[in-house]
């Protein structure tokens, strides 16, 4: 109660909480706003990333099949390799991979990391001088191919949910505002707009010689009080 009255003395006090409400809005709308950008914009540079990894498989693929030289087949697959194992470091992914022990796209990463260092990499390595290790490496490129497609999926979902919910988060403040900043309207007609329309007919009576108007006095605010000085004036 003290708090309303404290609030109904004075119209200035009153517009400044709807100001202050109106601006605490603004800055929940801005932090989650700024995080989830920040964390989107990681993912999408993660998805870029995991995405040339997936190309970056089938060129692996591609020098590891290469039927000419050993010295040639050497080169190109060491390169490959090491360009895969540059990508699968970077921090442009390692930014938009979750560190959640339990988040599935840390887990498919974890996965994939694994693979590629314990799996893929020996047997390209090996395919160089073996063709049964060049066989065995066809045969398992195309699961790998598409755990980094599962992988880059996982990605997507996650920047899609994230955006979603920077979406209704940004709505719900949006209203939120809009409801406030009706409700400061509110405030305004009932305590300054009506008051001094009142106050300004009763003075254009007293202009015209009418001395028996008095003006109402709507709360004890600055208008209530301008409205009780008018009509000591009249008196």
């Amino acid at each position: 109660m003290r708090i309303i009255k404290w609030l109904r003395a004075s119209i200035v006090r009153q517009c400044f909480v709807v100001l202050a409400v109106i601006g605490l809005l603004a800055v929940l709308a801005a932090a989650p706003a700024l995080i989830l950008t920040e964390r989107s914009t990681g993912s999408g540079g993660a998805i870029n990333v995991s995405g040339s990894m997936r190309m970056q498989s089938y060129k692996l693929a591609l020098a590891v099949a290469d039927p000419f030289s050993s010295f040639e087949q050497r080169r190109e697959t060491m390169t490959a390799l090491d360009e895969f194992g540059v990508k699968l470091m970077s921090p442009g992914l390692l930014n938009g991979v979750p560190h959640d022990s339990g988040n599935p796209a840390y887990i498919q990463y974890v996965a994939l990391k694994d693979r590629f260092e314990k799996g893929v990499r020996p047997l390209a390595e090996a395919s160089i001088d073996s063709l049964e290790a060049r066989r065995r490496f066809t045969e398992q490129i195309p699961s790998f191919v598409e755990d980094v497609d599962r992988f880059v999926q996982t990605l997507e979902n996650g920047l899609n949910e994230r955006l979603a919910l920077l979406q209704k988060i940004l709505t719900l403040i949006l209203f939120g505002a809009m409801g406030v900043s009706f409700v400061m309207l509110l405030v305004m007609q009932r305590s300054i707009f009506r008051p001094l329309l009142a106050i300004g007919s009763a003075a254009d009576a007293v202009r015209k010689g009418d001395f028996s108007v008095r003006a109402k006095v709507p709360a004890p605010d600055e208008i209530g009080r301008l409205a009780t000085s008018f009509n000591f004036m009249v008196d």
